[in-house]
């Protein structure tokens, strides 16, 4: 039995590219910061709407793919502080710095 139901899971899936869309905007994020989590927020809503789940429209993509590329979004989430060729307040690295300090 999988630790979160296939339903749930495509619930936050949804979610979190709703989230990823908008979160740069609302943080007041620069360009290149914003095209790249936003990017990755589409690409968690069409492999969502791709996969063989309930919620799944097309049921083209296995869970395992599924699973593999929300694994994949998360290491780049991880690193994109430190790849994103961006700094200052108005960038991930920069918030999250400001985050520490404060």
């Amino acid at each position: 039995m999988p630790i979160i139901p296939t339903k749930v899971h495509g619930v936050i899936d949804y979610l979190m590219g709703i989230i990823f869309i908008g979160l740069p905007k609302v943080l007041d994020w620069n360009q290149t910061a914003n095209y790249f989590i936003s990017i990755l927020g589409v690409s968690v809503i069409v492999y969502s709407l791709l996969t063989r789940y309930e919620l799944g429209a097309v049921k083209w993509i296995p869970l395992s793919v599924h699973l593999v590329l929300d694994l994949l979004g998360g290491i780049l989430l991880i690193a994109a502080p430190f790849i994103l060729p961006v700094a200052g307040r108005g960038s991930p690295r920069g918030w999250l710095s400001w985050a520490w300090l404060n």
